[in-house]
């Protein structure tokens, strides 16, 4: 049978000879960015005077900002799919876990124990033995720093692959699940928004406290982008179709969030409450944030535009994870100098943070590599292809 007939190709086809879907990286570099806006503008956002200017100014920042958290479960839910069901590859288990959690877990603790020190160095109500208990519960439940939750979410979503590799390898229908995600996902920032409370009983208080860290909470995105991932090339066509509309739906539901906000905090909410990136209208905003990020990317044809998102993306992990310590850095040195926090002066904190933390994380990077060139021991030119030991460094 010949495979080269048109007819004979499935919607998938187009990822499988490529070895990068351009949108992910442009969208995981868009998250990267809006993740530290989102944090650079909490204070900001909190202690601005109600109804001035510049809270007005934060606000829009801030809840702009909102679809990032979601994005990147649908990613990790996207190259999940991609690996597995559209290019075939093999699914090992233990493999599987070992490479992830070895890539996530090592930083993860560095950090951990980094944001820990630094957070309660000076705190004289343990013994070292009460710190060491204290740290390890920390280290559990993700709590070390504001942001760490979102690794302990990314491992469950790991534990649990094969459940939903086997749900797309059993039922046939990506549309069915599409819709099953988006139905699961609206379901789950309703409750979290409108019906969440504390039941009394220890162990489902305890639960409902770290919900935010649940991965069923944030399941549906997940599954959005295992199912897009293989129905890319109907999703490609669907969004160049009704891109007006999602732009459309995209600026709507962004002012619904603003306009939510001054709603809630005039009628006396708390605003932990109300800055949440897990409630109804938030997975509206993402539904159409996205998929206008997947239109915009092919727009971009200047190849300095290319080259920053893309190292951006590449290096988003480590900025996610070292960014809070510099935004803290800063805040100290605002306090300590009586620097008034003005609009100019969070656009600098922004901007130096973001910069600060590429300049850091890409020059690790550089250095670890030079570490491992240099200190692994060289193999034998009888155990390299073709007898040239430089191949195997320059595939490292």
């Amino acid at each position: 049978m010949n495979n080269t007939n048109p007819s004979n190709t499935n919607p998938i086809n187009v990822v499988k000879n490529k070895k990068l879907v351009p949108e992910i990286d442009f969208l995981r570099a868009g998250a990267c960015l809006c993740v530290i806006l989102i944090h650079v503008t909490a204070n900001p956002l909190y202690f601005a005077e109600p109804g001035s200017s510049a809270q007005l100014v934060y606000l829009i920042a801030n809840q702009f900002t909102r679809f990032s958290v979601p994005a990147f479960i649908f990613i990790t839910g996207f190259t999940l799919a991609t690996t597995y069901l559209v290019k075939g590859t093999p699914f090992h288990y233990s493999s599987f876990l070992k490479s992830r959690l070895t890539t996530i877990l090592t930083p993860y603790l560095i950090w951990s124990v980094t944001y820990y020190v630094y957070l309660h160095f000076y705190e004289p109500s343990h013994s070292w033995s009460g710190y060491v208990i204290d740290l390890i519960k920390t280290i559990l439940l993700g709590s070390a720093a504001y942001h760490l939750y979102f690794i302990v979410l990314i491992c469950q979503f790991y534990i649990f692959a094969p459940i939903f590799l086997f749900l797309f390898k059993k039922y046939a229908h990506p549309g069915r699940l599409l819709a099953l995600g988006g139905i699961l996902q609206l379901a789950a920032t309703i409750y979290n928004y409108h019906f969440v409370t504390l039941p009394g009983i220890p162990l489902l208080d305890a639960l409902i406290q770290y919900l935010d860290r649940n991965f069923l909470l944030w399941a549906g995105y997940f599954i959005l982008g295992m199912g897009l991932a293989v129905k890319l090339s109907a999703f490609r066509a669907w969004i160049t179709r009704y891109r007006i509309w999602l732009l459309a739906a995209s600026l709507f539901t962004w002012a619904g969030l603003v306009l939510e906000f001054l709603h809630s905090t005039q009628a006396g909410h708390p605003l932990a409450g109300v800055v949440t990136s897990v409630k109804p209208l938030v997975f509206l905003y993402t539904a159409s944030a996205i998929p206008v990020l997947f239109w915009l990317q092919p727009k971009i044809t200047s190849a300095p535009l290319k080259n920053f998102y893309t190292q951006i993306s590449r290096y988003s992990f480590g900025i996610y994870l070292c960014h809070p310590l510099l935004i803290w850095l800063v805040q100290i040195v605002v306090v300590y100098t009586a620097i008034q926090t003005t609009i100019p002066i969070v656009v600098l904190t922004y901007m130096f943070c973001a910069a600060i933390s590429f300049v850091l994380v890409y020059n690790f990077d550089k250095l670890s590599l030079r570490l491992r060139i240099k200190f692994k021991p060289r193999p034998s030119l009888s155990s390299v292809p073709g007898s040239n030991p430089s191949q195997d460094f320059i595939s490292q």
